[in-house]
């Protein structure tokens, strides 16, 4: 089992020291990438944990706003028609 998921379980059965210990190995394996999945409700519970917090600082996670981005690529005629004949619906 990958470190990074024995962190995950750690962390969301609040064992912060384990998962802390845990989510290092998964970084000294993969480096940051390690971090990637770490913004989600499984890591929640560490929000409060100074340590946790100070981790993702060192290695550059942070909450970013990305609301500003605009993603509207140019679908072919057939394939846009359908995503707004999908939308519709919605």
């Amino acid at each position: 089992m990958h470190p990074e998921s024995i962190s995950r379980v750690y962390a969301w059965t609040r064992q912060n020291d384990a998962a802390l210990e845990w989510m290092q190995k998964a970084i000294d394996l993969d480096g940051a990438v390690a971090l990637s999945n770490v913004r989600t409700d499984l890591y929640s519970r560490l929000a409060d944990d100074p340590r946790y917090n100070a981790l993702l600082e060192q290695y550059g996670v942070r909450d970013e706003d990305l609301s500003h981005i605009q993603f509207d690529p140019p679908y072919p005629p057939a394939v846009r028609a359908e995503i707004e004949r999908i939308m519709s619906e919605l």
